[in-house]
């Protein structure tokens, strides 16, 4: 998702620029004002543009957060399943859904994994459990460590 909302960002941009400068520059030469209009769309693209960037920035900070300072637990690691909801070049990725039951509230939480582009069952090997970190006041701010699951490099 995080590639997707970089391209999108890219995308937007550019169409966002070049509607602005292409709506500026006629009004500017030719003194109409209808070109605006597409001042107005190349605005709207450029802030949507603005905002995947800045979701992505917020998201990354966060989760260099958590892993820095975040409580760190051990998660049972419960099913690894394509994730349907995305599909790029036909493919669906990967992912890794774990739960953990809060001893102090008896509450169980369930944690899923990011994207995983190739299946990690084989890199699993014997393991039950993923290191989770997790924000002690609000659980459900969470990162799942998948640094360990990587395939050998060959």
């Amino acid at each position: 998702m995080k590639t997707a909302l970089k391209i999108c960002a890219v995308v937007f941009g550019i169409i966002g620029v070049v509607f602005l400068a292409i709506g500026i520059g006629v009004c500017y030469v030719t003194g109409l004002r209808w070109p605006l209009i597409h001042a107005g769309i190349g605005a709207v693209f450029l802030i949507l543009a603005i905002s995947f960037l800045v979701y992505l920035r917020r998201r990354a900070t966060q989760e260099a957060h958590l892993l820095e300072s975040g409580a760190r637990i051990q998660a049972n690691i419960d099913d690894v399943s394509l994730n349907f909801s995305v599909r790029v070049n036909g493919r669906c990725p990967y992912v890794i859904q774990c739960s953990w039951l809060d001893p102090q509230t008896q509450k169980v939480y369930v944690f899923r994994s990011d994207s995983i582009w190739y299946n990690p069952m084989p890199y699993l090997g014997s393991r039950t459990t993923l290191p989770v970190y997790i924000d002690p006041d609000n659980p459900r701010h969470y990162v799942v460590d998948t640094e360990g699951i990587l395939p050998p490099k060959g």
